[in-house]
């Protein structure tokens, strides 16, 4: 299949440019959402809480409504971020995130302090003593 060149018409031109147009508010339309709803956005945690019930709507899949959704939301969240300041490394540009305003609950509880061992103590207090004879010896040899 060979491709031979013809001159573009102005026809033609306004025609790509009306297309590149629409292709590109449709993709800012995307990007810019409007949202009047309560949600909270955590940048430090990578977080957006939506609390609008979820709703079926009619006859659109469950699946597209959720996935529309979670695209609104997440393109909330990437918004924000793109609004922190920047570093430029080599690999590309980091958004430096504030700290956390959401905490976060543990799986497991915090771990308690570990008990010492006879052993552990005997070796602890040799230690102390070990290290005031030191002390004393090296008083001594000063004097």
């Amino acid at each position: 299949h060979t491709h031979t060149h013809t001159t573009t018409s102005s026809m033609d031109v306004s025609k790509l440019l009306a297309e590149e147009e629409s292709r590109q508010s449709a993709l800012l339309a995307r990007v810019q959402v409007q949202r009047n709803e309560d949600f909270t956005l955590d940048p430090g945690n990578m977080l957006v809480f939506d609390p609008r019930p979820f709703e079926l709507k009619g006859d659109v899949n469950p699946s597209e409504q959720l996935l529309e959704a979670t695209q609104e939301n997440l393109q909330l969240l990437t918004n924000a971020i793109w609004e922190l300041p920047v570093q430029r490394i080599e690999e590309g540009v980091l958004a430096k995130l504030p700290l956390p305003t959401t905490p976060l609950p543990r799986e497991k509880p915090v771990p308690k302090g570990k008990v010492q061992t006879r052993w552990e103590k005997y070796a602890a207090e040799k230690a102390r003593w070990r290290a005031l004879l030191d002390f004393a010896s090296l008083s001594r040899s000063l004097s």
